[in-house]
C-alpha cells in the first residue's frame, strides 16, 4: 500500500500545482501600463512591473530648445523621476524640487525627485511645428508621436487587472511607425 502512495504522492502534487497556476491565471492582478486617446482609442497597453521606465521629448514652444521627461511606475501610480531641459526660463523648472535634487551637467539642468506622482498622466501631442513630440515606451524605442498621433491629448494610466481577463495590445499606428528614431533637438519649422 506504501508503494502504491509513494508512486500516486508526485502525481497529486503536479495536479495540485497544476490547479493553483490555472486558479493564479484568473486572480493574479497586475499592473498594466495603458496609453489611450479620445480619437484613436487604446494605443498601447502592456504589463508592467515595479520599476518601468518610459521617458517623453519635446521642443518647448517659447524657449524652442528640448525636454525631457522620465517616468517610473512604482506601487501602481506613475512617479515623474527626472526632467531634463536646457535652459531654466520662460516656463522651464527654475528650483530644485522639495525631496530631489539638481544636477547641472554639459548639456541639460536636470531635476530629480520632488515626490510627483500621477494616477493618470495626460500627454499633449504637438505637430512638426509646435511639439515635435517623441516618446519612448518598451519595446519600442523612442518614436516621433508628432506624426504618429498629431494633436491628441494622450492618457497614460497605470490599472491593476487579473493577468487572464487583460492581454497585452499595441495599436497598428505605434506597431508600424518607424522606432529607435534620432532626438529632436531644434523645432522642424520657423514659426
Amino acid at each position: 500500500m506504501y508503494k502504491k502512495l509513494s508512486k500516486l504522492h508526485p502525481l497529486i502534487m503536479a495536479s495540485f500545482a497544476f490547479v493553483f497556476f490555472i486558479i493564479s491565471l484568473f486572480s493574479w492582478h497586475v499592473d498594466f501600463l495603458e496609453v489611450s486617446s479620445p480619437k484613436s482609442g487604446l494605443i498601447f497597453s502592456s504589463p508592467c512591473s515595479n520599476g518601468y521606465r518610459f521617458s517623453t521629448r519635446y521642443i518647448h514652444s517659447v524657449e524652442l530648445t528640448p525636454v525631457e521627461d522620465y517616468y517610473i511606475i512604482t506601487g501602481g501610480k506613475i512617479w515623474l523621476w527626472e526632467e531634463r531641459v536646457r535652459s531654466s526660463k520662460a516656463g522651464m523648472p527654475s528650483m530644485i524640487p522639495m525631496h530631489g535634487r539638481y544636477i547641472e551637467a554639459k548639456d541639460w539642468l536636470i531635476y530629480q525627485g520632488g515626490q510627483i506622482s500621477f494616477d493618470t498622466y495626460f500627454y499633449r501631442i504637438g505637430d512638426k511645428q509646435f511639439g515635435c513630440n517623441q516618446a519612448k515606451f518598451s519595446p519600442f524605442g523612442l518614436c516621433n508621436f508628432y506624426e504618429i498621433f498629431s494633436r491628441e491629448l494622450l492618457s497614460v494610466k497605470v490599472t491593476k487587472m487579473p493577468f487572464y481577463y487583460k492581454k497585452p495590445f499595441f495599436s497598428k499606428k505605434l506597431y508600424e511607425a518607424e522606432k529607435n528614431v534620432e532626438p529632436i533637438n531644434k523645432p522642424l519649422q520657423k514659426f
